[in-house]
């Protein structure tokens, strides 16, 4: 009877582990399955954990065209009648004199801008600009509300978030008041970065991998992608209207 009993005890501690290597497999079985079902969301948090704060890591800019890529297009009926937009609407250059073209709502008459044809109202986007050998620029976010009949100061009160570079390597973030960034190097690429709900937009460097400046608390309504080649310095500032064309005098 003693050597059943022992058996019988040894089935089941048997049986007891048996019961717990179950239980344990289950609980990991279904932590994997949650893992699995939230991925992207894990990677969503995961992204904005890291771009929350541009100073927390140097491959902000990867991680931002991985996560949020923003294919975008000039729109051609929104620039103004100093530009040239590329057939594929993506290049943007100032012309020599003013183009006669038909005027609408849409176009930009007193500046030389010119916006996406993609808007957003939430989420996160990230797009680059390139800038090699442009020696005057200006781009960032706008408010599609803009009057666009009318002179416009780029500023965060206009509904504008901007960056700009003139000759002479002046790099300014176009606040209220005109903030100055000191770069070590040049950029070539310009990567942007609105994330809506946070109410910010970032720029980088996109190959020196490094943060060029962010807004934050930004009043946003509707967006979209700007675009701005500046007049030359000894003929216009930042913001003011283009040279006029000697022909309309």
């Amino acid at each position: 009877m003693k050597e059943i009993k022992v058996r019988h005890d040894a089935e089941q501690k048997r049986f007891e582990e048996l019961i717990l290597f179950f239980i344990y497999f289950f609980v990991h079985l279904c932590a994997l399955s949650f893992i699995i079902e939230n991925i992207s969301s894990v990677i969503y948090h995961l992204g904005y954990y890291i771009l929350s704060s541009p100073h927390r890591a140097q491959e902000s800019a990867e991680m931002c065209r991985f996560l949020y890529p923003l294919d975008v297009t000039i729109d051609a009926d929104t620039a103004g009648p100093w530009l040239l937009v590329s057939e594929d609407g993506k290049e943007v250059r100032q012309s020599p004199k003013k183009h006669r073209i038909p005027t609408s709502m849409a176009r930009f008459t007193e500046d030389t801008f010119a916006v996406a044809t993609q808007a957003f109202s939430t989420g996160r986007h990230y797009w680059e600009v390139g800038v090699k050998g442009k020696s005057n620029w200006l781009l960032g976010v706008a408010s599609s509300s803009l009057r666009r009949n009318e002179h416009i100061v780029p500023c965060p009160d206009n509904g504008l978030w901007t960056l700009s570079h003139q000759d002479g390597g002046k790099y300014c973030a176009l606040t209220k008041n005109p903030f100055p960034l000191m770069l070590s190097l040049p950029p070539q690429r310009v990567g942007v970065f609105v994330d809506y709900e946070e109410r910010q937009v970032s720029f980088f460097n996109v190959l020196a991998k490094t943060h060029i400046y962010t807004f934050t608390g930004c009043k946003f309504t509707v967006l979209v992608c700007l675009w701005c080649p500046l007049p030359s310095p000894e003929s216009a500032g930042i913001g003011s209207s283009p040279p006029r064309d000697p022909s309309e005098e």
